[in-house]
């Protein structure tokens, strides 16, 4: 049973610590003439995205689950609090996606966020509440108070009990009165909630986890560590991703996992004068492999969240027929997702790993016999392979004509990502505003590479799915397809037809001045406040 419930506006809220427990609270209520409720088990999540959604659109969606009789769980207490008004809800479940929440404002604000993303819970914390509430003459709740003791996350016990007054809208006298008579009987005033406290002691960041390639860098830098510090920051994004892709909890960890392989390739494509080549040449074809064995169920992800937009305006009854298909490549992708699970735990993958992080965190001794370039400052160097990038990007650009074979057009899309990567990668070497209007003009002609590869490969997948489902699909399902493999060819050719101007629009003077200020925009050691800016 789905139920919405009134939410109690509240101004603010204030945190006391009693370190002599919940009896001393409880007295301090009583005298003011609060109403004590029952004490109950309860436990308490914060709901977000792995990457911190919510907390960065300013919101907070909190789950509270009640233990009764035998510590079986009761309903889930939603509540969504933040920027905007408050929202409550009952329901049954700790909800996953945005389908799971109610429906009404917090479904439509929070999958508006959301997007293919799941909520998991950041921290959860177990603890015994009371329920205090203090009345005016008319019955009117003027201020709340929640006594809070037995708190536990996982391994991490806090202390003592707290007292949560919530003041509310329009009332702020009798939360002030509350407020200095718990100071008055001694208890101590803290910052934040008693969950953010737990997700403090516990180490838990409450605004997710950031994937972000940057890490500060200064020219002077000697090459090797710089590299050392990139990678083992693509490092950590990889392990960071690693179990929510091996699990597939949702489509955004393979993605963020993938692209942090692909980064750290990049990277390793620049290093050979810089890393050892016993350390270089292994990562080299590790990374290469898991790359490859990545790449199938990340397609196969991009077709279910794509479908509604390659179904969009057919008519109902070709959407009917072609769900033999999505079927299919559903099938495919569950089957793909368990051969990468499988290479994932595999030993291969956790040796690469366990073997890079080695080298990535053992410190380089100082007689090292090392690569000419490793000791050499970074600047000059990276500026060297971004101009190279380009350059390369700009030759195999102005070749492309259109009797070009579309294999040449994704090898130029690598090139760009490839170029894109190290600018990523590096960028901490750069102030941000010199970074971005380059970038811009990047991005436009990757969109349009991008757009051409995948109408191409979906194209040949639905053709290939088609014939396979041909001596058994009706008729309506194989018209259907085909209707759907000509959409996907009309895009490619639109794509194809759009590359000359785009690509015409990056071949510029401008975008030489662009590349030009971005590596004229190395930053020096007073450059504190800005480094390592994304």
């Amino acid at each position: 049973m789905t139920q919405y419930g009134e939410v109690l506006m509240a101004a603010g809220t204030s945190t006391f610590l009693a370190g002599d427990g919940a009896s001393a609270i409880l007295a301090v209520l009583r005298v003011e003439g609060f109403g004590i409720g029952p004490s109950e088990r309860a436990a308490i999540s914060i709901l977000d995205t792995f990457d911190g959604r919510l907390a960065g659109a300013g919101l907070r969606l909190t789950a509270t689950r009640r233990f009764g009789r035998g510590d079986l769980p009761g309903d889930v207490e939603l509540v969504l609090a933040g920027d905007g008004p408050a929202a409550a809800a009952t329901t049954a479940a700790v909800p996953a996606v945005a389908a799971d929440v109610p429906a009404g404002p917090m479904r439509a604000r929070v999958g508006r966020l959301l997007d293919v993303r799941v909520l998991v819970p950041i921290v959860t914390v177990e603890l015994t509440r009371t329920t205090a509430t203090k009345r005016n003459g008319t019955g009117k709740t003027t201020v709340t108070a929640m006594v809070l003791s037995d708190v536990r996350s996982g391994e991490t016990v806090l202390p003592g009990a707290y007292l949560e007054i919530a003041e509310l809208a329009g009332y702020p006298k009798p939360a002030g009165r509350i407020r200095d008579a718990a100071t008055a009987a001694g208890l101590v005033p803290v910052d934040g909630s008693v969950v953010e406290l737990a997700a403090a002691s516990a180490r838990v960041s409450l605004a997710g986890r950031n994937v972000l390639p940057g890490v500060p860098l200064r020219g002077r830098d000697d090459t090797i560590d710089a590299f050392r510090a990139v990678l083992g920051n693509l490092r950590d994004a990889l392990v960071a991703t690693y179990d929510g892709t091996v699990e597939h909890v949702d489509p955004e960890f393979l993605h963020d996992f993938r692209v942090a392989v692909r980064r750290t390739r990049a990277t390793l494509s620049t290093a050979k004068r810089v890393i050892p080549a016993a350390v270089l040449e292994p990562a080299r074809a590790g990374f290469a492999w898991l790359g490859q064995a990545t790449g199938p169920s990340r397609d196969l992800d991009v077709y279910q969240i794509e479908w509604p937009a390659y179904v969009d305006g057919l008519d109902d009854r070709a959407i009917a027929a072609l769900e033999p298909v999505r079927a299919h490549l559903q099938h495919q992708r569950e089957s793909a997702h368990r051969r990468l699970s499988d290479d994932l735990s595999g030993a291969r993958t956790r040796d690469l790993l366990d073997r890079w992080s080695v080298w990535l965190d053992e410190p380089v001794a100082p007689d090292a016999d090392l690569p000419p370039v490793a000791r050499k400052p970074l600047g000059p160097f990276v500026a060297k392979r971004i101009r190279r990038a380009h350059r390369t990007m700009i030759e195999r650009g102005r070749s492309i004509n259109p009797d070009t074979p579309p294999e040449v057009l994704h090898e130029l899309r690598k090139d760009a990502k490839k170029l894109r990567y190290l600018i990523e990668c590096f960028g901490g070497l750069y102030k941000p505003s010199a970074r971005k209007p380059f970038v811009q003009r990047l991005k436009a002609l990757q969109e349009n590479l991008g757009a051409h590869q995948d109408a191409e490969v979906h194209a040949a997948d639905l053709r290939e799915v088609s014939a396979v489902l041909a001596p058994t699909a009706s008729l309506s399902t194989v018209l259907a397809a085909g209707q759907l493999v000509e959409r996907m060819e009309q895009r490619r050719l639109a794509s194809r037809a759009e590359f000359a101007e785009r690509f015409a629009a990056f071949d510029t003077a401008a975008t030489v001045e662009a590349l030009a200020a971005l590596l004229g925009s190395e930053r020096t050691g007073s450059d504190r406040r800005d480094r390592g800016a994304r």
